[in-house]
């Protein structure tokens, strides 16, 4: 058992030095947040490049790399796709980054990419959407 702890222990060491080799050159890495749009709360599977996956396996497949790694990471919702579910964009930052990646989330957030709500416009019940990000580089900046 010791011994694989070790080679994970390794393989992390690995995969971090891989993905902050790549952020030496870039601000932020962009990726799907998921596969799939949204699925419904009692679908047990989901089809991914044609094969049928679980659907938690299939929802943490393009984030579950930096959790492991420790690179700071968030989604930003892009958009709808034709049944009107939620389609994100992670964006992934280097280490000690955050700041950046928070300032960089805001900016597409405030683009409000392919017709997704404004954050802080008026919705059609008189209640205002917050903007997570702003909130949350708020109270990193203090």
């Amino acid at each position: 058992m010791a011994e694989h702890y070790v080679q994970a222990l390794r393989l992390i060491a690995m995969e971090q030095a891989e993905v902050s080799a790549v952020l030496k050159d870039v601000d932020v890495l962009m990726t799907p947040t998921t596969p799939v749009a949204a699925p419904p709360l009692d679908q047990k599977q989901v089809t991914v490049a044609g094969v049928a996956v679980p659907v938690g396996n299939a929802l943490s497949q393009f984030t579950c790399l930096f959790n492991l790694t420790g690179h700071p990471a968030l989604t930003v919702p892009i958009g709808r796709d034709g049944d009107g579910l939620p389609i994100g964009l992670q964006l992934i930052g280097a280490h000690h980054r955050d700041m950046k990646l928070l300032a960089i989330g805001a900016a597409l957030e405030r683009v409000a990419l392919a017709g997704w709500i404004e954050p802080n416009d008026e919705m059609d019940d008189g209640t205002v959407m917050p903007s997570p990000l702003a909130e949350q580089r708020e109270r990193y900046a203090h």
